[in-house]
């Protein structure tokens, strides 16, 4: 995604996610801007640990290791994620499920169990992934923390996720999937969360339930009043095209880019 310039931001962007993550801030004296910003990478990199899928040490890798009737403690932000996961598993009927297709047994998000204290179990073992929203969920959380700390606005870019709250529209432009260069539609959104999700050079596992490559959409986007929902909503706009669906989180109708040939 690309936004205009504009006077008065203080930016920085590091590699977080497997992605660059780009977090813009102004209304601050310039001082306590840059430690706002240093600490929302840090809040990042906490949410990055916890639901690494390459990392032996995080929740993710512990919960595949766990044998139904065990029960494991996840870090704060695992729960909070995996709640939200599970909440609009819920409201879509499956249609976002945070389990790996390829799970045992045919596991889905009903062989979940997440206690009120963060206790975590299964009924059957599985995988878990958790790209199709952690990364929208740490993008609110950071917005949500650099307004509540006197922000102005602020604009959070995880690279195909981006959490805004600002005063006025900010123009954020829609890749071409095929030509990552090119911006193939312009949109204008002041608050809440925009996410693309489809063939940029790295697919979500959760994708996959939308059947072989060839039936995909290239890309969706999807905007929403929080960026963890529109990250999510791009996999069931894949599915089945969202519509009614969509507009009970109060979300947009999916923009489809099938991107140059």
């Amino acid at each position: 995604m690309r936004r205009s310039a504009a006077d008065g931001w203080r930016a920085r962007a590091r590699p977080c996610f497997g992605s660059l993550l780009s977090i813009r801030a102004r209304g601050l004296p310039r001082a306590e801007a840059d430690a706002l910003l240093s600490d929302a990478f840090a809040l990042a990199a906490r949410f990055h640990d916890a639901m690494s899928r390459q990392s032996a040490q995080s929740d993710l890798a512990a919960i595949r290791r766990l044998r139904p009737g065990e029960r494991l403690r996840v870090r704060p932000e695992t729960s909070s994620v995996l709640r939200r996961a599970l909440e609009i598993a819920e409201q879509t009927g499956g249609r976002f499920d945070p389990v790996m297709p390829e799970g045992r047994r045919g596991a889905t998000w009903r062989d979940l169990d997440l206690a009120p204290g963060g206790e975590f179990s299964v009924r059957v073992p599985l995988a878990l992934s958790l790209d199709g929203i952690a990364k929208g969920f740490a993008a609110d959380r950071i917005c949500e923390r650099l307004r509540d700390r006197g922000a102005s606005d602020v604009v959070v870019d995880g690279g195909g996720d981006l959490a805004l709250d600002c005063r006025t529209p900010q123009r954020v432009g829609i890749r071409d999937p095929r030509a990552p260069g090119v911006v193939a539609r312009v949109v204008e959104v002041a608050r809440g969360g925009v996410a693309s999700s489809g063939a940029y050079g790295g697919i979500s596992e959760l994708w996959r339930r939308a059947g072989p490559p060839a039936a995909w959409p290239r890309a969706v986007t999807v905007i929403a009043p929080d960026c963890a929902t529109a990250d999510a909503l791009t996999k069931v706009a894949a599915l089945d095209g969202g519509g009614a669906l969509l507009a009970r989180f109060g979300a947009s109708e999916p923009i489809l880019v099938e991107g140059a040939a």
